[in-house]
């Protein structure tokens, strides 16, 4: 294949935690702090709201200090932003259904 050629491969997730760890590489997240993002993402309610991170907690079978812990470290790995009194996805996580990666050789 010349090198300004295209090919598209498709990939399909079937839970959210393997989404988030084909996009892991950059953020180099734990597979705890995948399995605990994974949670607080598909409890729908705000990210990381008292309700969803009850529900979040209790899915996986954390206590409510061990995940706030597991918030804090997703923070500090810029997984999960705070901006202006909001938590936010990172974008490398957002779920999107179609996105190109264009990867270069040297």
């Amino acid at each position: 294949m010349a090198l300004n050629e295209k090919e598209i491969i498709k990939v399909k997730f079937k839970k959210t935690s393997d989404r988030l760890r084909f996009w892991n590489g950059p953020v180099g997240l734990s597979p705890k702090e995948i399995l605990t993002l994974g949670a607080l993402i598909d409890a729908k309610g705000d990210l990381c709201g008292t309700l969803n991170r009850r529900e979040a907690a209790a899915s996986i079978g954390m206590s409510k200090e061990v995940i706030n812990t597991y918030i804090k470290r997703l923070k500090t790995k810029k997984a999960i932003l705070y901006v202006n009194g909001v938590y936010k996805l990172s974008k490398i996580f957002e779920e999107r259904p179609r996105v190109e990666v264009v990867m270069h050789v040297g």
